[in-house]
Formats: C-alpha cells, sequence, structure tokens
C-alpha cells in the first residue's frame, strides 16, 4: 500500500508553482556601451540593485552566471525590444537611451543556482533582433538541468522586416526542482548574413518558490489522517511459490527487495502469527501485494560447525514471533 495522503500532496506541489516572486533584470545602471555584463548579475537578490529590482518579489535563494560574452548595448535600434516591456526606471533605461543585454555570439547561456530546498521559476524575457542589417535568423532555445536534460526548448525564427516578426516575448513559466540548476542556452542555428551582435534579451523575469525569505516547506499532513494510510504497517508473507500479501515495513518503491520474516525454515517459508521468528528472505516486490521472487531464506543467528540443523537456527527467545 502505497502512502496517498503524501504521495497526493507531493504531486499537487509538483504541478503548481508558487505565487509570483520575481526578480526582474532590466540591464540599465551597470555600464555603457559594450560593457560587459556582470557575470553574477541578479544573483540572491534581497533588494533591488543596478540592472534589476525585486518589487515582485526577492529571490535571496538563486544565484546567475552569465557567460564572458554578454555585453550592454545602447543603441537605437534597440528601441522595440527596449519598448516591448517598459520597466520604469533608470535599472531598465536610462531617460530615452535603451539598455539591454547583447548576445555577441551565436551561442549564450545563464545557469540558474537553487539553494537546496529552494528552486528556480524561469518566467518570461524580450528577445529581439535588430532591423540594422536586414535578414532572418533561427535560434534554438532551451532550458537543461545539471544532468543536461532539456525541459524547456523554443524555436524561434526572428525576420527583421518588421518588429511582429523580430522582437518577441519568451514566456517558458517553468518551475524547477529543489536545489536543482538549470543552464539557459541560446543557439543559433541559422542566419541569413552575419549577425552576431544584432540580438539581444531584456526584462529577464525569475523567481523562487519557496518565497524569498521562507523556509523550505515539507509536504502537508492533514491531522487525523490514519497512520495505516502513511506507513504500511504490515509484514510481508511469502510462500513457496512465490506470492506474498503486502510489502512490509514503511512502503517501499516498487522493485525494491527486502528482507520478510519467516516461521519456516525453507526459503520463502511465510510465517503463522505467534510462532518463532527462524528467518528472513530476500523478496523481490514489483509492487504492493505480490513478491515474485525470493533470494534464499538467511536464518537467525547462524552458527559455524558440524551438525546444524535448520531447526537449531531458531529464535531461542520464544516470545520472538511474527506478527
Amino acid at each position: 500500500m502505497y502512502p496517498r495522503s503524501i504521495l497526493l500532496t507531493l504531486s499537487l506541489l509538483a504541478g503548481l508553482p508558487m505565487a509570483g516572486h520575481a526578480t526582474i533584470i532590466g540591464f540599465g545602471q551597470i555600464g555603457g556601451n559594450n560593457a560587459t555584463v556582470p557575470g553574477n548579475l541578479g544573483s540572491n537578490a534581497t533588494s533591488n540593485g543596478n540592472g534589476y529590482v525585486v518589487s515582485n518579489g526577492t529571490t535571496p535563494n538563486i544565484s546567475l552566471l552569465w557567460d564572458g560574452a554578454w555585453d550592454i548595448h545602447t543603441s537605437t535600434f534597440f528601441s522595440n525590444l527596449e519598448n516591448l516591456t517598459v520597466g520604469g526606471g533608470a535599472w531598465d533605461n536610462e531617460g530615452s537611451i535603451p539598455r539591454v543585454g547583447q548576445l555577441d555570439l551565436g551561442t549564450h547561456t545563464i545557469i540558474f543556482n537553487s539553494d537546496p530546498g529552494y528552486a528556480v521559476i524561469l518566467n518570461s524575457f524580450d528577445f529581439g533582433h535588430t532591423a540594422e542589417t536586414a535578414g532572418t535568423t533561427v535560434w534554438d532555445l532551451t532550458l537543461a538541468n545539471a544532468s543536461e536534460n532539456e525541459v524547456w526548448s523554443q524555436r524561434l525564427t526572428l525576420a527583421n522586416a518588421n518588429t511582429a516578426t523580430s522582437v518577441v516575448k519568451v514566456s517558458p513559466n517553468f518551475t524547477g526542482q529543489p536545489g536543482e540548476s538549470y543552464t539557459l542556452t541560446f543557439n543559433r542555428v541559422s542566419q541569413t548574413y552575419s549577425s552576431d551582435g544584432r540580438h539581444a534579451i531584456d526584462n529577464l523575469s525569475f523567481g523562487q518558490t519557496p518565497a524569498g525569505g521562507e523556509p523550505p516547506v515539507d509536504p502537508e499532513i492533514i491531522p487525523g489522517t490514519p497512520v495505516s494510510d502513511l506507513v504500511n504497517t504490515m509484514v510481508g508473507v511469502a510462500g513457496g511459490s512465490g506470492t506474498g500479501s503486502c510489502v512490509p515495513g514503511a512502503c517501499l518503491p516498487q522493485s525494491s527487495i527486502y528482507p520478510s520474516p519467516d516461521t519456516q525454515a525453507a526459503a520463502a517459508g511465510g510465517f503463522a502469527p505467534g510462532s518463532p521468528v527462524v528467518g528472513f528472505s530476500q523478496l523481490h516486490a514489483t509492487g504492493s501485494g505480490s513478491s515474485t521472487m525470493s533470494f534464499g531464506n538467511f536464518l537467525v543467528s547462524p552458527r559455524i560447525g558440524a551438525g546444524i540443523t535448520e531447526a537449531s537456527h531458531a529464535s531461542p527467545v520464544s516470545n520472538v514471533t511474527a506478527r
């Protein structure tokens, strides 16, 4: 029997991101044209800082790592990108001058690292292709965990003949796993001209769960929940045919190998209530209610020497019984 209450609570927590706490990076106040984006921009944000705000919620448990080729750009060719989302402050743009994070190359990354017990939420960002040089580019955007497994992806074709096809808001709306790091990668897969330096991002919005300053939250156990719904208190019963009643003790994952007490010396002999425990069978369970294979009976207190019989391995304490 699996712990239904805990599993239901965990599934609800996994499927629902927390409320929208967010740090938003606007690239203002951190340098002039072609200044390098700080490698830790937006990390562990507990209050507003140069180039970002936390008006929608702090992210003290999320750190960022920008690759070294990101830089600030102030060209008016990026005005359409700057104006897609108006942040309203020097953190986003300084007066009428755009401040954006420029992609100088065909591949760029931003790594989001989460403290144990906290998870990053990647909300959205603006992405644009300037009309400085006419052309079309295609980009693969991906988000991958530390094991390089992709958890989100999107392909964009940016034709800069008009703003509608060259400046877009990208919204992954992805919530990660607690303590996991994720790498956001921008990879240009085709271009009709040499387009290095003709793309940028702005208004990168990310958050964390639990919200800033709050401790990690354990799954909720509803008061009054019967213990039997949380822990399987029955021991396993195994017959000679390898069949059984249920998984013993605290619930185990499927395909577990576990010891099952026997009151008969035969392999997978099973037990009778009130009888002395004489050994344990190593059982391979494929799920609650079925133990499909026995790996033999491991008797209690084995001794070394001649003349040992199975009966001699029985527990000398008469009240050690299967229950």
